[in-house]
């Protein structure tokens, strides 16, 4: 269906999806083994594997969550988001002690030289499964951020973003969807700062901002912080998110580190632009509350979109959100397509009409894709 945006907004998603799938195919070339396609030959620098990272870690969705709770809790929720980054360090310390499982190219692998051939095929089943769901809710997002940005109604849009994710994914393999999330990467880390600035220099009473930090009990330490339930709560969500993550995608992350020290570096350097972006993101909350704090806290988004976007800034919103998404679905299309290749075709024996492991992978990451 035909979109009511400027040409310019249209323009800017155009770019966005023709530079990632250029970037994605370009760098996808000569992947002969299962290994090339899961770890890339371990060729990465450290900026790139703290990029893909970073990319892989924060969704689409983290811009909803965070500035629609930030905006209702406040420190409440505050405390326990930061734990994130926490985790991040703490998954690079843990990497530090898991050099004997850096030629493992998948979790499941991993798991089977610790506990045999049935936990290998379990991990790798319910591996498979969380990548979907975690894909699900990514594409989910890309289809409400075209409509919301874009006046796109049809699916034809959204179906073409997810067709040039899966390209790109299935083709190049690990390679692909790791330049890819580094452009992907630098595009939302460039946007979140620009809302930020736009939404503060629109701002008409600036100091509604140390009104609202001051006086709103949610962001009161004192008021907040004590053996109430609310906080206990908060506490036990901070405790959550600050555990070490191993799901499919971020052990492969860990594993595509030459050594252990550059994997450690990957991750320490990773929580820095993590913070920076959580930062922004609940700072934009912040200012949200200080310009009204009546506003549907579901529709945040929706609402900045009405108010501050105008065309140009629109586009560059609109394709923020969608790197975040893509960045994210990728690298766990790739993650679930090495699981059923590697993990359980291989062990089972499983023959797809002659097909080397290389092509049931690209074969599922369409079909997981999909």
């Amino acid at each position: 269906m035909a979109s009511l945006a400027h040409p310019i907004d249209i323009g800017i998603l155009v770019v966005f999806l023709v530079v990632t799938l250029v970037v994605g195919l370009r760098y996808g070339r000569s992947v002969k083994t299962i290994q090339d396609y899961a770890l890339g030959g371990k060729s990465f620098s450290t900026f790139t594997l703290t990029a893909t990272i970073v990319a892989t870690w924060i969704g689409g969705d983290t811009i909803f969550y965070i500035v629609t709770n930030v905006y209702k809790g406040g420190l409440y929720f505050i405390i326990p988001i930061l734990g994130w980054v926490v985790c991040v360090i703490l998954t690079g310390q843990l990497a530090a002690r898991m050099g004997e499982f850096l030629d493992n190219i998948s979790v499941a692998e991993a798991m089977r030289d610790l506990y045999g051939r049935n936990v290998h095929i379990i991990t790798a089943a319910f591996g498979i499964l969380s990548c979907i769901g975690c894909i699900a809710i990514q594409l989910k997002v890309t289809s409400m951020v075209i409509t919301l940005m874009w006046g796109f109604t049809g699916i034809w849009v959204t179906v073409t973003a997810g067709i040039i994710v899966i390209a790109y994914a299935a083709l190049g393999g690990i390679k692909s969807v790791t330049y890819t999330d580094v452009f992907q990467f630098l595009t939302f880390g460039a946007f979140i700062p620009i809302i930020a600035l736009v939404i503060w220099n629109n701002l008409k009473k600036p100091n509604l901002v140390i009104h609202t930090l001051s006086h709103n009990s949610v962001f009161s330490f004192t008021e907040v912080i004590g053996l109430n339930s609310k906080f206990m709560g908060a506490v036990a969500l901070l405790a959550f998110f600050m555990m070490p993550s191993m799901d499919p995608a971020i052990f492969q992350r860990i594993a595509m580190g030459r050594d252990v020290k550059q994997t450690k570096q990957a991750f320490t350097y990773a929580a820095v632009p993590f913070l920076l972006i959580l930062l922004f993101m609940i700072w934009i909350s912040i200012l949200l509350l200080s310009t009204d704090n009546s506003l549907p806290p579901d529709d945040l988004v929706s609402y900045i979109v009405h108010e501050y976007a105008y065309p140009g800034l629109r586009g560059l919103f609109g394709t923020g959100i969608l790197a975040m998404a893509m960045s994210t679905s990728d690298s766990y299309i790739n993650a679930s397509a090495v699981l059923l290749s590697n993990d359980i075709a291989k062990p089972l024996n499983i023959s797809i009409q002659n097909l080397g492991l290389v092509r049931i992978a690209r074969l599922f990451s369409v079909v997981g894709g999909g």
